[in-house]
């Protein structure tokens, strides 16, 4: 896998589930996943996703999403993250 791979796949999981992350969040996925040719390649950005839900300092990311939004909205986050680990592994395991 190299990265214009990874930048395709994530391409496909913004279209896959942008749908729902409008539903769950009312944002647009792309801002976080493909907002651009960096953020396709280094995937889903944790960081201002917890700026603009307003996640207060002291807690996580993953509580305060379960409790303001569901666990539906967790499992989609968690997997947002959790390809990217995949992904990025994969390349990793192919450049060596």
């Amino acid at each position: 896998m190299n990265l214009a791979e990874i930048a395709f796949k994530n391409r496909n999981i913004l279209h896959e589930n942008e749908k729902k992350f409008k539903e769950l969040f009312k944002l647009d996925l792309i801002k976080y996943l493909g907002g651009s040719l960096i953020s396709l390649v280094s995937g889903f950005d944790i960081i201002s996703f917890d700026k603009d839900i307003g996640v207060p300092d002291g807690i996580s990311t993953r509580d305060y999403v379960d409790k303001i939004y569901g666990q539906d909205a967790v499992n989609l986050i968690q997997y947002l993250i959790n390809i990217q680990e995949d992904l990025l592994k994969e390349l990793i395991k192919n450049e060596s």
